[in-house]
């Protein structure tokens, strides 16, 4: 599909991962105005709720499951509001509106950067691949890279940006990161090419330290079950669990994972990686449980009880089988 831009300033909701930060960043490149930016930690899904005092605005929402904002979209569509939604993350129900264009497809191989991509004709193409290396969908980042000429260093170079701009937005709240999403953005926002930002940014050194600060922990953690693992209450765990989840994932690919963080409110944060080369999605073992969802390929828990650690040991172990 192609997207039809207006040149009403818009307010653009984003997941602050590296995937919904680089979807957004393309938006923004070509042409549409930006009016507000509202985005989080990783984990923080239910953005619409932080959107006031709207009417008649244009809205982009950006790797951001529908679910999980249902009735505030329902609000916003009230109002008179256009929504826009990229997304690859499962959604049960999606609402049929004549403001609502949901550009949604939960494909293994795709992610929020790539379907933004596709819709401006690939225009901003280098992006999208730093946010699918970012997502961890190596093989279609190297696809798309090879399709477009990008040879192995420049893509080494893109994989290790999609991969800090990710680690970057891993924590329980903001205090936890290196630098707020809504700030890294507009860091990028003047760079049209990725490997410009490279050479004129000066925080990559900083999440590049940090990054292999909490990966020397990370191996350090307890192994609970084959392909389980336990962090403990710490800021280094909460930062680096999604990217040490999705190192496990690519070590070994014919293995699912999970990574269980203890939190403060007696229970555990979960991520959850597919083997790379099974079946099995993720989103479909993490939505038995209350807080869990989704994609294919990775998925979590925002909040296990303490009490529900071995039972999700136990369908873990269930659902993926010899893939565990």
């Amino acid at each position: 599909m192609s997207l039809v831009k207006d040149q009403t300033p818009g307010i653009f909701v984003f997941n602050g991962d590296a995937d919904g930060l680089c979807a957004t960043h393309q938006l923004r490149l070509s042409g549409i105005p930006c009016k507000q930016t509202v985005t989080g930690v990783k984990r923080d899904i239910s953005l619409l709720k932080k959107i006031k005092q709207v009417q008649s605005d244009c809205i982009y929402v950006l790797d951001v499951a529908v679910e999980k904002n249902l009735a505030e979209l329902e609000s916003l569509l009230s109002q008179d509001c256009n929504v826009t939604w990229f997304d690859h993350h499962l959604s049960r129900e999606i609402p049929v509106h004549p403001a609502f264009s949901p550009q949604i497809d939960t494909d293994a191989n795709t992610n929020t950067s790539l379907l933004v991509s596709q819709a401006l004709k690939h225009e901003f193409v280098t992006w999208a691949i730093v946010g699918l290396f970012g997502d961890n969908l190596h093989d279609t980042a190297k696809q798309v890279a090879n399709a477009h000429g990008l040879g192995a260093s420049e893509q080494a170079q893109l994989k290790e940006l999609g991969e800090l701009i990710n680690y970057n937005a891993y924590g329980g709240t903001l205090d936890d990161l290196h630098f707020h999403p809504a700030d890294l953005l507009e860091q990028i926002s003047p760079f049209e090419d990725p490997f410009a930002f490279l050479k004129a940014t000066t925080i990559m050194p900083a999440l590049r330290e940090g990054r292999e600060g909490d990966l020397a922990f990370a191996r350090q953690a307890e192994r609970l079950h084959p392909g389980v693992i336990r962090f403990p209450n710490e800021q280094w765990a909460r930062r680096v669990v999604g990217i040490y989840a999705n190192r496990l994932a690519q070590a070994n690919p014919k293995q699912a994972h999970a990574v269980v963080v203890a939190s403060e409110n007696e229970g555990y944060v979960v991520s959850v990686r597919s083997a790379l080369n099974g079946k099995q999605s993720a989103a479909e073992l993490c939505s038995q449980f209350a807080t869990g969802g989704g994609r294919v390929r990775a998925a979590g828990i925002n909040h296990l009880p303490e009490a529900d650690l071995l039972k999700f040991i136990s369908e873990f172990q269930r659902f993926y089988g010899d893939d565990s």
